[in-house]
Parts: C-alpha cells; structure tokens; sequence
C-alpha cells in the first residue's frame, strides 16, 4: 500500500498505517509512492498489484480519469483520496469530507446550524464543504478565482464569495476551514476573532494557524484531519474500522528528519541506483558509496568470481560488514545498495533506522533490457526476464517495507530522477 502525491515525502501516512500493521501483526506494509503525475501513479500501482493507494495534491482531482470507478461522493465532490485495487479494478472514493467532520465533533464542535466559512476551493476545500454541509452547517466557500467557488458551491447547495468579501463573510462566521497552502494567506489578522474555530488543513504550522493563535482562537490541527479521513481509507481497503488510537500513536514515529545525512538507495539489479546516487551526491554535496564497490575492494574480487569461488552466502556476509562500516562512518553520504542486501534481517535494521532510504523500481522486464550479459550472477539463465521477474516478486515486499519512498526509474534519465529526488528532499526539509 501507499500514498501519492507531489511532494509526498513530507507524508505521515505511512506513520499511522505501519503502526497499526505492526501492533496487529499485519503482513502488510505502507511506503510513499513518488510520481510526477496521476496517470504514473496509476500505472505504478497496477504494476505493483498495490491493494490500496491514498491520494494527496496535485493528483486528487486528476486521478478520477485514471481509475476505472469513481465512487458517487467522490464524484460529486470532484477529487478522490482514496484508491481501492479490487483484483486489478481500482475505484476511487474521497474520505477527505468524514475526516474535516469527525476532527471538528471530536473537538466538541457541533455542526448543525453553525456558519462555517472554507477558505479555498481546491480538492481539500470541497471535500470540506461538502462535509460540513452533509453535517447540517451553513457553508459559505471563498476562493481567489471566483468561478470556482461558485461552482462547488453550486454542487452542495450552499453560499460563495471572492475573496474581495473574505473579510465580511468572517465577521459572521462561528468556524473556518483554512485549505490553502501553508504559505499563502489572504487573512489579515485583524479579520480574525478569538470566537472563531480555526481549522487548518495544514499539519506543518501556517502563517494562517500561527496569526490566529495568537488572537486566542481555538485551534484544531490538521494532524486530526489526516487521521480521520485515514480511518475510512482503511475501511475500504480492509473492510474492518481500524483502532484510531493506534493509528494516531503512529504519528509520532515520523523519524524522517533524524536520517537525512545518509541516504540509501534500495532496489533490484539494474534499477539505477549508482548513476543516480552519483548525480545526487554531487546535486546535494554529499559522499557516494556503492556497496557492491566496496565488497569487490575488500575481497580483491569481482562479484560474479566472488558467487562462483565463494558463494552467494558468503557475498552476503561481506555485503553487510561493509553497511555496518559506512553507517558507524562519519559524513553526509548516499549510499548505492546492492539488489538483495535488504533481504538481510539486520542489513534492513540498519538501513531503515539510520538512513533515508528510496527504493529506485523499474520492471524486470526494463532491467533485463539495461544488464549487461554475464555481468549479473543471478541472471546468468536462459530466460532473464522470466527469472528477474520471479526474484522481484520475491523481494517486492521487502523493499517496501524497508523503504521511505518509492521513486520511477523506467522511463526517466539518471539527471531528472536525481533532480527529481533532490526537490522531494528539499521541499520536506527545507534545504
């Protein structure tokens, strides 16, 4: 399973979703899904056979062409956040509007008859609104483009207005869904009052959420948003209602920012994983590593001699003295690890406790193409592709779930995957 999005490494998804797989004992695992679009994270969840694929901006709106049922909420609210493969037929549904509802009634908001105001009229804004309206409250949707409020607000019945009357339509509000970016704000901070429920569908803290603070409204975190439209996500896939406690329990693992300084790269032979460490070692400044390298140093061996003379046990006993000496290793590295080095119990230990690790995919069938004949022990057969597909469908599973993100290398060069990496890094670090 997974979440998609642009960015997506910023997503605590995982957190939760993992948490709840680990305490129930659950042969399942969560990882982002990078793509540079909705139709690619389509394809790469057919590819997959991932069961289940949560859906967060830009794709919510996009992903509805690309799956084969929208369900009729969904539909109505324009957007999808949630995805459901049911033996290969994907559906979409939106859980986004029962998330927005359930985080204010769990605050001791009552929605009945209460004037709300939802500041945005993207895939977030609507579900929203139609969440809100769906409760009883009297919804008035503001947005800069003016159409688009209208629109939706068309859809569900209720007010709109641009953002010109954004300061009026305040003055009588009782609750607002603030669904913009967490940069952009068009409040001023004397349009707010202490009365006001704040609602920030951003879990990073906004120059929005932080002004109203500080006029002493009451504040609901985006964080409750994200765990409430997970529990209904998780009733589709599973058709069982998770422990919510459980799930929000995850959030707190969210470890990505202790692991920045060492990124290692994970996947099949072949996937790109040194050329496109080289390029985002020199893009970041940071050292490259390639495991297989040092193994070939420390031994005085190539790889194919070294499964010949020695065997494949012993290359793996020397694949992971060499990650115990790169992680106790001081400095900023990216590490390249060799295809089956996660197979190892305490090699994926180490990785996913001490480093970001991106899992570089490709199919078998890509891969056999990018090999070089005799260069790869493993794929010395008479039938290659055949042989790389039944090696990655065993060790699928295990690079998910040793993973924190899932990057494309099919049809992309080394440059654009490496660029495209570094922007994920950047826009979740902030460097």
């Amino acid at each position: 399973m997974a979440v998609t999005g642009n960015p997506v490494l910023h997503s605590k998804s995982p957190c939760m979703f993992n948490e709840l797989f680990s305490r129930n004992e659950t042969p399942a695992t969560y990882f982002r899904l990078a793509a540079n679009s909705a139709k690619e994270a389509v394809i790469l969840m057919r590819a997959l056979n991932l069961r289940g694929m949560n859906v967060t901006a830009p794709f919510k709106e996009d992903i509805m062409a690309c799956v084969d049922e929208v369900d009729h909420e969904a539909r109505l609210i324009g957007g999808v956040n949630t995805v459901v493969n049911d033996n290969g037929k994907l559906t979409g549904y939106n859980t986004d509007h029962f998330g927005v509802a359930q985080s204010l009634l769990d605050a001791g908001e009552i929605l009945q008859g209460r004037k709300c105001v939802v500041i945005g009229a993207g895939g977030a804004g609507k579900a929203a609104a139609y969440g809100l309206m769906k409760r009883g409250a009297h919804v008035t949707i503001v947005n800069r483009t003016v159409d688009k409020a209208r629109e939706a607000a068309a859809k569900f019945n209720c007010q709109f207005a641009g953002m010109d009357q954004l300061q009026e339509v305040l003055q009588a509000a009782d609750i607002v869904v603030f669904s913009l970016a967490q940069n952009i704000n068009p409040v001023e901070p004397g349009w707010l009052l202490p009365r006001h429920v704040i609602f920030d569908a951003n879990y990073k803290s906004s120059e929005f959420s932080g002004a109203a603070r500080q006029k002493g409204c009451k504040i609901i975190e985006g964080l409750d948003w994200l765990l409430n439209q997970a529990v209904p996500a998780y009733m589709h896939y599973f058709g069982v209602m998770p422990d919510a406690a459980v799930m929000k329990a995850g959030l707190s693992t969210y470890n990505l920012n202790d692991k920045r300084d060492k990124i290692a790269m994970i996947g099949f032979m072949g996937s790109g994983k040194t050329t496109t460490g080289k390029k985002l070692a020199k893009t970041m400044g940071y050292s490259f590593v390639d495991t297989d390298d040092l193994v070939v140093e420390q031994e005085k061996m190539s790889i194919p001699d070294i499964f010949r003379e020695k065997g494949e046990e012993y290359f793996r006993d020397a694949e992971r003295e060499v990650l115990q000496r790169i992680i106790q290793s001081e400095g900023k590295q990216v590490i390249s690890c060799g295809g089956g080095l996660v197979l190892n119990d305490e090699n994926r230990a180490l990785l996913t406790k001490y480093c970001l690790v991106l899992w570089l995919y490709a199919s078998p069938e890509a891969i056999v193409k990018r090999i070089k004949p005799g260069t790869r022990p493993l794929l010395n057969v008479e039938n290659p592709v055949e042989k790389a597909t039944e090696l990655f469908e065993q060790r699928k599973f295990t690079y998910a779930s040793a993973t924190d993100m899932l990057v494309n290398t099919e049809i992309f060069r080394s440059e654009d995957i490496a660029q495209k990496i570094h922007e994920e890094i950047s826009k979740t670090f902030g460097n």
